[in-house]
């Protein structure tokens, strides 16, 4: 995410130790979007007037119109918009939007969670980059791998990570997936660990 600062924010709900990681979506490729969406837009408009006397181009508007919407709130969220992740409790959630606007994916996080950074490589016109995904992966419950953030850098995908394990007081003791489903049914600690692309056993 270019640009992203990252906050961090901790408190008590019930009992229970919440961590919340802000970082603000910021992308320079919005002033790109803002020039498209002008003219984009511009054409819209001149279409809408003409709609009157030719009804033959409501059918393009019907395609014109949601593109225009799209990409203007793409542009707000590129320019101010933030993700927010919220972890502890045994559940989290992940927040992306324009103040209060926005959508929230929410998921279990069982008490032998772990977080897992994968990498996978990804190809685009430009060439091969390699994506950086911070998974979380529970052991006691239905969901079970649940992305909460990526990037392209590593360094920002651990800040996250180092946050969330930081602020949760977790360990980063390696159990077997025998083991974490035992912890999980004796209510013990968290485990959170960084493993790579080929920790799938």
């Amino acid at each position: 995410m270019a640009g992203s600062k990252m906050k961090v924010a901790e408190e008590l709900v019930d009992g229970e130790k919440i961590v919340r990681v802000r970082m603000s979506c910021w992308n320079p490729v919005a002033f790109f979007l803002l020039l498209w969406w002008s003219f984009w837009t511009f054409g819209v408009v001149s279409a809408l007037k003409k709609a009157v006397s030719d009804p033959s181009i409501i059918v393009w508007l019907l395609i014109a119109l949601p593109a225009d919407v799209v990409v203007f709130w793409l542009m707000m969220l590129m320019f101010f918009g933030k993700r927010v992740i919220t972890l502890g409790g045994g559940k989290g959630s992940v927040f992306t939007g324009v103040g209060p606007v926005g959508f929230t994916k929410r998921f279990a996080c069982d008490r032998t969670a772990r977080l897992l950074i994968e990498e996978r490589e990804c190809h685009s016109k430009r060439g091969t980059y390699t994506q950086y995904e911070l998974m979380l992966r529970n052991y006691t419950g239905p969901a079970k791998d649940v992305r909460i953030y990526d990037d392209t850098e590593r360094g920002s995908v651990e800040g996250v990570r180092d946050a969330l394990v930081k602020g949760l007081g977790l360990t980063d003791a390696v159990p077997s997936v025998r083991e974490a489903a035992e912890a999980g049914a004796l209510g013990e600690k968290p485990v959170v660990i960084l493993a790579g692309r080929n920790d799938r056993k």
